[in-house]
């Protein structure tokens, strides 16, 4: 069952995806409400239940002190070097959606 946000507005699940999708693009950077909504074009400021599901989803970290919202992958992957020490101190790991999102360009250099 869907949420809405306000009048008319996307569900907010539907919101949340387009800001995460956002975020993994960008898994370095840290950005504000504002600057979300700058990003994405979606409207998140004043929609609590959009916050809510940011704020609470594990794969984001939010710091309640600077109000930064940040992609958290499931590994903590930043190239190829560390994906190549994963894999070999870990030979039965198998390739998943998780391990595919540690940082952009994976796919490249899982091929």
């Amino acid at each position: 069952m869907y949420q809405f946000g306000a009048k008319g507005q996307r569900p907010v699940e539907s919101i949340v995806k387009v800001v995460l999708d956002m975020l993994k693009q960008h898994p370095n950077q840290e950005f504000t409400d504002s600057q979300i909504e700058r990003t994405t074009r979606e409207r998140i400021i004043g929609q609590p239940a959009v916050v809510g599901m940011l704020q609470n989803n594990p794969k984001i970290d939010y710091d309640p002190t600077t109000r930064r919202y940040k992609f958290r992958p499931h590994y903590d992957l930043r190239d190829k070097q560390q994906l190549l020490q994963l894999l070999h101190s870990r030979p039965t790991l198998m390739v998943d959606p998780n391990l595919l999102e540690s940082y952009p360009g994976i796919d490249e250099d899982i091929s």
